[in-house]
């Protein structure tokens, strides 16, 4: 069967007021169960069981008293997400991981240098002592090697704290999983920063950022639809059937 894929942009202000409004309902209402069911799947994920005795598809259905294709395709992005996030998260601590092996190293290589620094600086001592040092002795200790262990205790210190910073992102990572913020945690601080006095606005920037699209996946016994959008070739017309009637 052979198979085209077009595009095309359709904006709110080519469509009839309700067709607009009937779609942004549709969009809200998918958010909102989308959003519902993600936070069911990580409770599930935690070991935390629903707090309903019936299937999460029912308990969605009955909820916002909506047909199979808006929870079904809000699950199906919900499960996609969330194993997104656990991989991502496995990803996130094997680079801590890394990087706390790669600090090491370098701690390890700058006390080597540090040590043979401090034992270059104990001859010259000792040739002191007795009485033997040279003015060259006297200007490589001064400016070479004083400045240069000077220099590796500092990059230790710094390497030091990366590895303790880095040692502790590790344990917060294995004691807690990282999961997705619907509109960007960025965008959700912002409220106190960016957005500081002024929560009219960041409350549509976040809500806009959290509700702006809508996937309904397709379905094997539909040849041009996926029982919500279907494109007539013959007539080239998009119909959508949208929650409440066919728009």
């Amino acid at each position: 069967m052979k198979t085209i894929t077009c595009s095309d942009r359709i904006y709110y202000d080519e469509l009839l007021p309700e067709e607009a409004q009937a779609i942004r309902q549709d969009i809200l209402l998918y958010h909102s169960i989308l959003h519902t069911t993600y936070r069911y799947l990580t409770l599930k994920a935690r070991g935390i069981p629903f707090p309903f005795e019936e299937s999460l598809h029912k308990e969605l259905k009955r909820r916002y008293h909506t047909n199979d294709y808006f929870p079904c395709a809000a699950q199906w992005e919900a499960q996609h997400q969330l194993k997104a996030d656990f991989e991502n998260h496995e990803r996130w601590k094997k680079s801590l991981k890394a990087r706390v092996k790669s600090v090491e190293k370098k701690i390890r290589k700058t006390e080597k240098e540090i040590q043979r620094l401090d034992k270059q600086l104990a001859q010259l001592k000792q040739k002191t002592k007795q009485g033997k040092q040279t003015q060259e002795d006297y200007l490589l200790e001064v400016q070479v090697l004083r400045p240069t262990r000077k220099q590796l205790k500092n990059q230790r210190s710094q390497l030091i704290f990366k590895l303790n910073r880095t040692q502790q992102q590790l344990s917060t990572a294995n004691q807690k999983m990282r999961f997705t913020c619907f509109g960007g945690k960025k965008l959700s601080r912002s409220r106190m920063t960016v957005y500081a006095g002024n929560h009219e606005a960041w409350l549509e920037e976040y809500q806009y950022q959290r509700n702006k699209t809508m996937m309904i996946p397709g379905r094997r016994q539909g040849k041009y639809s996926n029982c919500l959008f279907k494109y007539h070739l013959e007539e080239g017309v998009l119909v959508y059937r949208c929650s409440s009637e066919n728009r």
